[in-house]
């Protein structure tokens, strides 16, 4: 199941600024570990979006976490990130998903928000198309931060 492009009716300057908004307040190590996922340009993209945002008032920062759902979780030591399903197959019907982190099955949701734990993280989400066919594509994320 090839993903294609999801157009949420945000351009790409507004969606870098808020997630520099997110970035700039992570510790060191985790933004490090945070770009080091991201593509070159991207990754770029974003530090000049970083290095030119001055002061953010309240209202857009509550914004842009809330969008980006990138809060940590003191109680359990968890990050806690939004996902989203971006598969189709020959006719554009997928029925369900699977979102598992290492084995553990986390979510049956399209689009969940699921709370990652410090450290390596291996992530899978499983696309199940209408006829029963799967496919499935996988990640090993680094999260962590400095004390």
């Amino acid at each position: 199941m090839p993903s294609r492009p999801r157009n949420a009716g945000v351009d790409r300057e507004t969606v870098l600024r808020r997630l520099g908004i997110v970035l700039r307040e992570v510790p060191p190590a985790t933004y490090l570990r945070m770009m080091g996922l991201l593509d070159d340009e991207t990754s770029r993209s974003i530090q000049r979006v970083i290095s030119a945002l001055g002061v953010i008032e309240p209202e857009e920062r509550k914004t842009a976490f809330e969008l980006f759902n990138a809060s940590l979780n003191q109680e359990s030591d968890q990050f806690e990130f939004p996902f989203v399903f971006q598969g189709f197959d020959n006719d554009g019907v997928i029925d369900s998903t699977l979102w598992l982190v290492g084995n553990e099955l986390v979510s049956d949701e399209k689009n969940p928000s699921i709370g990652i734990r410090q450290g390596s993280n291996h992530i899978t989400v499983i696309g199940i198309d209408n006829d029963g066919a799967r496919d499935s594509s996988g990640r090993d994320p680094r999260f962590g931060r400095v004390s």
